[in-house]
């Protein structure tokens, strides 16, 4: 399909943006919307009393749901960035897992030093502040993490910008 919307639309940069735009906006609603259905359906069905349940007004709960659902969107605009520089759907995703759990576990073989300064910067440790609702040690902040989350998926995105125009269909 690729080819007959290249054909449709020669403009590359502005056909990925379009793109871009529609899937960010479609992800962020259906992912806000369904990690807010899935909160209050765990919540239904929680015993009362066992300590576990939340209100969305406590702290920290209420960014670390909707967190989730940025937390969605950015990873699938990080695979659409490397779909776009990779060219392959079964490839840009196999790229996005290797580089979100690959990291980690290679990470994890370091000295605690080394894991305490490297890890909070790698993709999913970074990523996954946004849905913590406490704080844990050697970690960045849930908006700070978030952050570093978007630059990777900015960078993947930056890339294709430039890659697609650059390259036949």
């Amino acid at each position: 399909m690729i080819r007959a919307t290249l054909a449709a639309v020669p403009q590359r940069r502005l056909m990925l943006a379009a793109k871009t735009a529609v899937f960010a906006v479609t992800a962020l609603i259906v992912g806000i919307a369904s990690c807010l259905a899935a909160y209050f359906a765990f919540q239904a069905f929680l015993p009362a009393g066992d300590g576990m349940r939340t209100s969305l007004s406590d702290p920290g709960v209420l960014r670390a749901v909707t967190g989730a659902g940025l937390y969605l969107t950015v990873l699938g605009l990080f695979g659409l960035g490397l779909g776009a520089i990779i060219r392959s759907s079964a490839g840009a995703i196999a790229t996005l897992l290797g580089l979100l759990f690959v990291p980690t576990l290679l990470a994890a073989l370091l000295p605690q030093s080394w894991q305490d300064t490297i890890g909070p910067y790698l993709p999913m440790n970074a990523g996954e502040t946004i849905i913590t609702v406490h704080h844990q040690a050697h970690t960045l902040q849930p908006w700070p993490g978030f952050g570093v989350l978007c630059l990777y998926a900015a960078a993947a995105l930056t890339a294709g910008f430039i890659l697609i125009s650059h390259r036949d269909a």
